[in-house]
């Protein structure tokens, strides 16, 4: 078998074993097996960069000769300042590289970051860029290379080839560069799944809930495009006092907007954009309320009458419409009050509405509760293994359905005694 495909297939099989891994031990197993796999994991693409480097060479042949004899025309501009920027962009493809290879700088420890090492290497290699003399040297030098071959051939290539050229080898470079870092993403589903595995957290079946919820809550009635739920899941929350079920998603929406613009020509033109947008939230059933929304974002129109509380900090931060007002009288407790409140401190455009068959939704904009920070990954598989072992926190998940749970015991003898 060859090389290559072997790889191919030896990685397809650790996606599948991370995909079917039902605990933590026989995911970090998973992991453990990459440190010392019985097949090769990395692809042999000898051939593919050199073709990369003759089309980067191809292309900067072009560039230089058209600048030679003046005929670049719009790429002027970037090609006549090719000795200001081709120093940056090799630094910062050789910063990734030694990043890869875990060589880096001896930097102080508050700036011992992957993108701050990148950033000082690239601008360490673009200094050159301020000197004279670099210039002078940069272009005589290419010059020098380029106009024999540029007389040789009789011809100056057209601008055209060079398009073609670059197009063709930022697209393999793209391709080159997923097949060499194949273990990035495997390495964030490994991370999502042991967090899964560890908070009670299973992937939900989703199909038809979108429909579903459009009915039953405005919340999810956002955008004018496409409406998607990129993930469901589902949870039990054992409180001391109550115990509840409950859903959390990822929630994808798209705003069409059509604007007008004025060309190079001073022409009117219309065109048509696509803005995505994100929100995060928690479902749950709350049998103390019904029909009452708390609105933290003024993209949204709720139904019903409006209520305030005695908080100008809580009426500040949230609307409130309540189909009854005596429901948000008994709901919203002066002690209701502050945790809401403080649940809206720390989340973007918050969103709490009860809908009238008792059902919670809990949307927000920023908040992956899902998000788990990991030091390494599959490049350091033994390291990796270790880390994942340990118990995967979801702080800002706990956090919520803490406040939620504690709005279930503020809430719940007003309730029964009114029931």
């Amino acid at each position: 078998m060859g090389h290559n495909k072997q790889v191919k297939e030896n990685i397809a099989q650790l996606k599948a074993d991370v995909e079917s891994a039902d605990s933590q031990e026989t995911l970090v197993k998973v992991v453990r097996s990459v440190a010392d796999h019985p097949g090769p994991l990395d692809y042999r693409d000898g051939p593919w960069w050199c073709l990369l480097g003759v089309l980067m060479a191809v292309t900067v042949f072009v560039m230089v000769a058209n600048v030679l004899y003046g005929y670049m025309g719009v790429f002027d501009l970037v090609a006549g300042n090719m000795s200001y920027w081709i120093l940056p962009l090799l630094g910062f493809f050789l910063a990734r590289r030694l990043e890869r290879q875990k060589r880096w700088l001896p930097l102080p420890k508050m700036l011992a970051k992957p993108k701050i090492r990148i950033g000082v290497i690239t601008l360490l290699c673009g200094l050159p860029a301020l000197l004279p003399m670099w210039h002078q040297l940069f272009w005589n030098a290419l010059f020098s290379v380029v106009a024999p071959m540029v007389h040789y051939l009789n011809v100056v290539p057209d601008p055209l080839v060079m398009v073609v050229a670059f197009g063709l080898a930022v697209s393999l470079w793209l391709w080159l560069h997923k097949r060499q870092n194949w273990r990035k993403p495997l390495s964030d589903t490994i991370i999502l799944k042991d967090a899964l595995l560890n908070n009670g957290l299973e992937v939900a079946d989703s199909k038809g809930r979108m429909d579903q919820l459009l009915r039953e809550f405005r919340e999810f009635d956002r955008g004018n495009d496409l409406k998607e739920l990129q993930a469901l899941y589902k949870g039990r929350h054992e409180g001391d006092v109550h115990q509840f079920d409950y859903e959390l998603y990822h929630y994808h929406y798209v705003e069409r907007r059509t604007e007008t613009y004025t060309d190079s020509n001073g022409n009117t033109k219309t065109r048509t954009r696509r803005i995505s947008h994100y929100r995060h939230g928690l479902l749950l059933a709350f049998p103390f309320a019904r029909s009452l929304s708390l609105a933290g974002d003024n993209r949204l129109r709720f139904k019903g009458e409006d209520y305030r509380t005695a908080s100008n900090a809580f009426n500040r931060r949230f609307k409130v419409k309540v189909e009854d007002p005596m429901v948000a009288a008994r709901l919203l407790s002066p002690a209701v009050v502050e945790s809401l409140n403080a649940l809206g401190e720390n989340v973007k455009r918050p969103v709490l509405e009860i809908n009238g068959s008792r059902q919670m939704v809990v949307a927000f904009d920023d908040k992956d509760l899902l998000s788990v920070e990991c030091r390494y990954d599959l490049d350091n598989p033994i390291e990796f293994a270790e880390e994942i072992s340990g118990h995967a926190e979801l702080g800002k998940l706990q956090a919520l359905l803490e406040t939620l749970h504690n709005l279930m015991r503020l809430s719940d003898n007003n309730f029964r005694a009114s029931a």
